[in-house]
């Protein structure tokens, strides 16, 4: 709660809102909601995005959310639909390509650590 003034923030996931503390989630500025079927889940999200946005919740597609809050310019709860990871991954992959390491890194990370022990022989960790 004392993070905010010295620009902290966390993001917080949860399958199960009964789990985690009123106080917690309270403190949360933005939501993103998907598919719910807990009563108590439905319920302290029908405070932030109000009832109608709440019963909706159980009958989310798969890769839907609701979201509200600071981090959407809308006033009103918005539907939205989340990248699918494959094509995210490739289209990503295809502007940013993974740069290759040298190879002597690759040789100094994957060679094994020798050190002497006290009689001078050599054990392998």
């Amino acid at each position: 709660m004392q993070g905010r003034k010295y620009g902290l923030g966390c993001l917080l996931i949860t399958q199960r809102t009964a789990n985690v503390t009123k106080t917690i989630l309270n403190q949360c500025n933005t939501i993103f909601a998907m598919r719910t079927f807990d009563d108590t889940g439905k319920e302290f999200l029908s405070n932030y995005i109000g009832r109608d946005y709440a019963g909706v919740l159980p009958s989310l597609e798969a890769r839907h959310a609701v979201i509200f809050g600071k981090a959407s310019s809308c006033e009103n709860p918005v539907l939205v639909r989340l990248n699918d990871r494959q094509p995210f991954l490739e289209a990503f992959r295809a502007a940013h390509p993974v740069q290759p390491l040298p190879a002597a890194e690759i040789q100094a990370a994957l060679a094994p650590a020798v050190q002497e022990n006290e009689v001078g022989d050599q054990v392998q960790f």
